[in-house]
């Protein structure tokens, strides 16, 4: 990641300890290498950044800043990825086949994915971490489909994180508990 999102925040870390990544990667059950592992480390509590709009202008939620509630956010992980379990069974009836590893949705399952936001409430983009290759794709909760690598991540994070916020909040969230 060639961008630096990291600023100063008085009395806090902005990102995560080596150690701390470990848990998470458990925690979540996800794989983090690249630039993912590069942006937690770095930025990953706070980047000292405000957000600015989703990367289509869209109403954000940022996950890793939107709560310092650990339990929300791992329930929440959770949950976006049974609803892609969901939609590999719905897949496997509606072809008739009874191999779920056949079917596209479970490719994202086993792709270990960590949801990264949430635009207009029904846009969900996220990294396939066990892929480790920094791409970000979006899942349409209405359409059910999933649009494959509109971003890598450091221009997904460059669209969304702005150096201030006119109102001079900055965003800050808690993977783990402290």
């Amino acid at each position: 990641m060639k961008t630096n999102f990291t600023g100063s925040v008085a009395g806090m870390r902005s990102g995560y300890s080596e150690t701390e990544l470990a848990q998470i990667s458990r925690l979540y059950d996800i794989e983090i290498a690249g630039d993912f592992r590069l942006f937690l480390s770095e930025a990953g509590r706070t980047s000292g950044c405000g957000l600015g709009e989703g990367a289509f202008g869209l109403e954000l939620d940022f996950f890793p800043y939107g709560s310092s509630n650990v339990r929300f956010q791992v329930l929440r992980q959770h949950q976006l990825r049974e609803d892609f379990l969901s939609l590999a069974f719905d897949e496997m009836k509606a072809q008739q086949q009874y191999d779920i590893n056949k079917t596209k949705m479970n490719e994202f399952v086993e792709g270990k994915p960590f949801f990264l936001s949430c635009e207009n409430q029904t846009h969900y983009f996220f990294i396939s971490t066990a892929e480790g290759n920094g791409l970000v794709h979006r899942f349409d909760e209405n359409s059910g489909d999933v649009i494959r690598s509109e971003f890598r991540l450091e221009e997904y994070l460059a669209k969304i994180l702005v150096p201030t916020e006119p109102s001079g909040r900055i965003w800050c969230g808690e993977l783990l508990v402290p």
